[in-house]
C-alpha cells in the first residue's frame, strides 16, 4: 500500500502546511513517525511555532522588548517568514490575557508566542473575540509618532504577515500604517476600540483619519459608543461615520462589531462629543462626494450589532441595508443585552436576502419571550421568529440565545450544520424529541452547546446522553445542566401554596418548607429542595460517567467525543442584571446544606 512518504516532496509540503493550519497536533504526530517525516515537517513545524506573536505594549519598554523578540526570531532560520498573525494590546487592556493577572510584568519581556488550537485560531480573524471598551475622549486624540517606531520596523521584517489585531486605548500609529502600505500591503488590519479623531474634536475631517479609513489594509473594526436619553434624545455621530466608511470609503472593510449603549438622563453631566438629534448629520466624510469611487454599496461579510438597555429596532437594521449588500453577508450576530429585539425587526429580516449567510447568532430577547416575568411570548412574536428562521439558508453555525422551545426545531435547516449553540429560556431545556431530531437531521454536527434537564440520573436522563452519543461527528460538547424543578420559580411570596406537588412525592416531600422565603421566591416543598440538592451535586465521578455513556453509544465508524464541558445552571434569571436574585436558588441549597 502506498503511503504519504512515497509522494514527491513538492506534493507533501502543501499537505503539511495545511495540516499545520487545520490540526497542529497531527503534524507533530506525523513528524515523529520517522526521520524522513521529521525532515519533511521541519518547515511546517517552524511555521506552527511562530504562527502568532502577541505583544503587551508598554511604550516605555517597547524598544527593548522588540529587540529581544528580534533576537529570538533571528536564531531560527525562516522564523520571520513564519509569523502569520501579530496581536498588539496596550498595557491598560486585559482582554487578551497574554499574561496572568498575578504575573509581574516588570521582570519579563512583554511579548509572548501564542499557540492556538484549531477553534481558537479560527477566532483570531474575528473582531467579536474581544471585549469592547467604551472609547475615551480627548486623551486618545494625540498621535504618537516615535514611540511605536520599533514595532513598525519589526512589521517590515514580517513579509508573510496575514493579520494584525490592534487592541488599545490610543489611535493606531501613523508609522505602523506606513509600514503596512510600504512592506505588507496585503495584510489585514483589525482595529478594536476604534474611534475617529475627527468626531471627538469636531466636524473637521482629520487628514490622518481619512488616510486610515481609506486604507486598503483595513479589514475589520469594533467600536463602542453611547447615545444619551434625556429630555432630548441625542445620538453619537459614530454610526453614521461607520456607515459612510462601509459605503465605499473603506474599500476592503468586511467585518464590523458595533456595541451601542444608552446613558440615562443622569449621564448628561458627562460629555458626549459630539451629540446630535436624529435629523442632524455629520459632514466629515459626506462633504467629500467628488472623490471617484467613494460612493458604492458595501459588501460587508461580518456584522455584529450589540445594544444595551434599548431594544433593537427595525430602523437599526434597515439603515444598514442601505449601505451594504446583505446577500454578501457570511456572519450576522444580533445581540441585545438587558433589552429586546422587536417583532418588526424579525418581520423585516424575513424580507431580506441572506443567500451567503453561514453563521447566525440571535439573542431572542429577555422581555419579548418574557423570561424575566416567566410569561409565554405572544403568538405573533413566535410566528415572526418562526418565519424568519424558516427562510434562513442552510447554515454551518447557529447560536440561539434565550430560545423558546415552543418554536420547535423543525423550522431550522440542518443539512450543513456543524456548530450549534442552543440555550433555551430560563426554566426550559432541550427535550428528548428535540435531541432525536438533531441526531437524525444533523449528520455533520461536530460542536454542540445545549441545556439539558437534570433528572437525578434516571432512565430518561440517560436516554438523552445516549442520543448525544448517536451523533457520529460530535467531538466538542458544552453541556449546561438545569437542576431546578420548573415549579420552583421566581414569584410572589403569597403564591407559595400554589406550587403543585410531584406524583412521586410522599407525605414528607409534599410538606412546604416555610423557613426559606428568600427574596420573592415561592415557598418550596421539601421534595423540591431534596431533588435540587441531588441534581446540583456534580463531581468528577458523575462527569466521567456521563462522558463514558456518550462515547460508549458512538457508532462503529464515528468520531469519539474529544472535549466535554459540564456546568450546573441554578440561575433564576436569564441575565446577571440582578446577580443576587439570579443566585437565590443556589443560596437556598447552600443554606440547607449547612443545617
Amino acid at each position: 500500500m502506498a503511503c504519504m512518504l512515497d509522494l514527491p516532496a513538492e506534493l507533501v509540503f502543501p499537505i503539511l502546511d495545511e495540516l499545520c493550519t487545520i490540526h497542529p497536533p497531527s503534524l507533530v504526530a506525523f513528524a515523529c513517525t520517522s526521520k524522513r517525516s521529521h525532515h519533511l515537517s521541519k518547515q511546517a513545524l517552524t511555521v506552527g511555532h511562530y504562527h502568532t506573536l502577541a505583544f503587551k505594549v508598554d511604550l516605555t519598554r517597547l524598544s527593548d522588548d522588540v529587540k529581544q523578540c528580534t533576537l529570538e526570531l533571528e536564531r531560527d532560520k525562516g522564523a520571520f517568514d513564519s509569523v502569520r498573525c501579530l496581536i498588539i494590546e496596550t498595557i491598560e487592556c486585559t482582554s487578551l490575557k497574554i499574561y496572568d493577572r498575578d504575573e509581574d510584568l516588570s521582570k519579563r519581556p512583554l511579548f509572548r508566542w501564542k499557540r492556538y488550537d484549531t477553534l481558537q485560531r479560527q477566532e483570531i480573524d474575528s473582531p467579536t473575540r474581544y471585549y469592547n471598551y467604551p472609547w475615551p475622549e480627548s486623551e486618545r486624540c494625540d498621535l504618537d509618532h516615535g514611540s511605536w517606531m520599533p514595532l513598525a520596523d519589526l512589521l517590515r521584517r514580517l513579509p508573510q504577515l496575514a493579520d494584525l489585531v490592534f487592541l488599545g486605548q490610543t489611535q493606531f500609529s501613523p508609522c505602523m500604517l506606513n509600514a503596512f502600505h510600504t512592506s505588507i500591503p496585503s495584510c489585514r488590519l483589525f482595529l478594536h476600540n476604534f474611534m475617529l479623531r475627527s468626531i471627538v474634536q469636531g466636524d473637521r475631517l482629520d487628514e490622518y483619519d481619512y488616510k486610515l479609513v481609506t486604507s486598503p489594509c483595513l479589514y475589520g473594526l469594533t467600536i463602542s459608543y453611547y447615545d444619551v436619553q434625556g429630555h432630548d434624545e441625542l445620538y453619537s455621530f459614530h454610526q453614521e461615520a461607520i456607515q459612510r466608511m462601509v459605503y465605499g470609503l473603506s474599500p476592503n472593510l468586511k467585518e464590523i462589531h458595533i456595541d451601542r449603549n444608552r446613558l440615562g438622563g443622569f449621564a448628561l453631566q458627562f460629555s458626549l462629543k459630539p451629540a446630535y438629534s436624529r435629523d442632524q448629520h455629520w459632514q466629515g466624510f459626506t462633504s467629500d462626494k467628488k472623490l471617484p469611487g467613494t460612493f458604492q454599496k458595501g459588501a460587508l461579510e461580518h456584522i455584529v450589532l450589540s445594544k444595551r438597555e434599548t431594544d433593537i429596532r427595525k430602523r437599526d437594521i434597515e439603515s444598514w441595508s442601505e449601505y451594504t449588500d446583505f446577500s454578501k453577508l457570511r456572519v450576522l450576530r444580533l445581540c441585545p443585552h438587558l433589552c429586546d429585539i422587536q417583532e418588526n425587526v424579525l418581520e423585516y429580516l424575513s424580507t431580506c436576502n441572506f443567500a451567503s449567510l453561514e453563521t447566525f447568532e440571535l439573542w431572542m430577547g429577555e422581555f419579548s419571550r418574557s423570561s424575566w416575568f416567566h410569561l409565554p411570548c405572544s403568538s405573533s412574536f413566535a410566528s415572526a421568529k418562526k418565519r424568519f428562521l424558516e427562510q434562513l439558508p442552510a447554515l454551518s453555525t447557529l447560536k440561539l440565545q434565550d430560545w423558546d422551545p415552543k418554536l420547535g426545531l423543525d423550522v431550522l435547516q440542518y443539512s450543513n450544520l456543524r456548530k450549534l449553540h442552543l440555550k433555551p429560556a430560563v426554566g426550559s431545556s432541550i427535550s428528548l424529541n428535540d435531541l432525536n431530531r438533531l441526531a437524525k437531521y444533523c449528520p455533520i454536527l461536530s460542536n454542540l452547546a445545549i441545556t439539558l434537564r437534570r433528572l437525578r440520573g434516571n432512565a430518561d436522563e440517560v436516554k438523552m446522553y445516549k442520543v448525544l452519543g448517536s451523533m457520529a461527528r460530535l467531538a466538542h460538547l458544552d453541556l449546561l445542566l438545569d437542576v431546578k424543578d420548573p415549579k420552583f420559580r421566581w414569584g410572589g411570596r403569597g403564591k407559595g401554596v400554589d406550587i403543585p406537588s410531584d406524583p412521586s412525592f410522599d407525605n414528607f416531600d409534599r410538606e412546604f418548607y416555610p423557613q426559606i422565603t428568600l427574596g420573592y421566591y415561592k415557598c418550596p416543598r421539601k421534595g423540591h429542595l431534596r431533588d435540587g440538592l441531588i441534581n446540583s451535586a456534580l463531581d468528577a465521578d458523575l462527569v466521567c460517567s456521563i462522558f463514558r455513556t456518550i462515547n460508549s453509544t458512538k457508532p462503529d465508524i464515528s468520531v469519539l467525543l474529544k472535549k466535554m464541558t459540564i456546568s450546573v445552571d441554578t440561575r433564576e434569571l436569564s441575565n446577571t442584571f440582578d446577580k443576587a436574585r439570579s443566585e437565590l436558588y443556589y443560596n437556598v441549597l447552600r443554606y440547607l446544606g449547612a443545617e
